[in-house]
């Protein structure tokens, strides 16, 4: 080989790298889902952050959709081989109680800018409790119904 072949194999070499390497990263960053507990969402939920920040810091949501005057995202975590249709009208008390939802996320946002975050999960006194933020920036712990 002379040179130029060189020169040419080196690129195309560094070219493929680059390239697996953005492949790579972009199938690890669209599986990025961390497990959303009190603490994190403390840490991480803001007023105002876009949908794009939402996913950078909570994943990608499992159901976005608009109802009541507002879009909705909600985002959970459910045993690997639970299956369940998440809905905008109604929170998985059920399946939080059984154990087979550990929590719902329900971020609703105008003008694509959160401005509410719900936060549903199972107390230890076996009750369904809801961590929320409310716009004025504020947190709030309240037992919520139980559907028994």
């Amino acid at each position: 080989m002379n040179k130029s072949e060189v020169s040419v194999t080196k690129k195309v070499i560094v070219i493929i790298l680059l390239v697996l390497t953005f492949a790579i990263i972009g199938c690890n960053r669209a599986s990025f889902a961390p497990l959303i507990t009190i603490e994190y969402l403390k840490e991480h939920a803001k007023i105002d952050m876009t949908e794009e920040e939402l996913r950078d810091v909570f994943g990608h949501e499992v159901f976005n959709e608009f109802g009541d005057g507002s879009d909705v995202m909600i985002f959970d975590k459910t045993k690997s081989d639970f299956k369940y249709s998440p809905d905008l009208q109604h929170v998985a008390f059920q399946d939080i109680m059984a154990g087979n939802v550990q929590y719902q996320l329900y971020i609703n946002l105008l003008n694509n800018k959160a401005f509410m975050y719900s936060y549903f999960y199972l107390g230890t006194n076996n009750e369904i409790w809801v961590l929320t933020l409310s716009p004025d920036g504020e947190w709030k712990q309240t037992q919520s119904s139980n559907p028994k």
